[in-house]
């Protein structure tokens, strides 16, 4: 059993040493907070060791990782009105009536 969880804490280590700053940035970027970002990205990578811990098999962990980061942020900006709001000052034309899919400013 110390064997699998050595390999296990191995294959986390390598992972999260060579996506954490891109993920980071990928979170920085989508959200425009750094604090949260941080969060959302150790959401992220316990959820992948959770993954790993339970014998699931992550063949691209680039792609896992980066959907899981993705999707909170997602989360943080339809829960978060500072964020969505900041969103909504970068990204004006994205949110209007004529151009928007999402017509959110009336």
């Amino acid at each position: 059993m110390v064997d699998k969880k050595s390999g296990i804490d191995r294959v986390f280590m390598d992972v999260f040493q060579r996506y954490k700053n891109r993920l980071y940035s990928y979170s920085c970027r989508m959200i425009g907070d750094k604090d949260k970002a941080a969060d959302i990205i150790q959401d992220v990578f316990i959820a992948y060791y959770r993954c790993l811990s339970k014998g699931q098999t992550i063949t691209l962990p680039q792609n896992w990782l980066l959907v899981a980061a993705r999707n909170r942020c997602l989360n943080a900006i339809r829960n978060d009105k500072k964020i969505f709001h900041w969103m909504i000052s970068k990204y004006p034309q994205v949110f209007t009536r004529r151009l928007g899919p999402l017509n959110l400013i009336a």
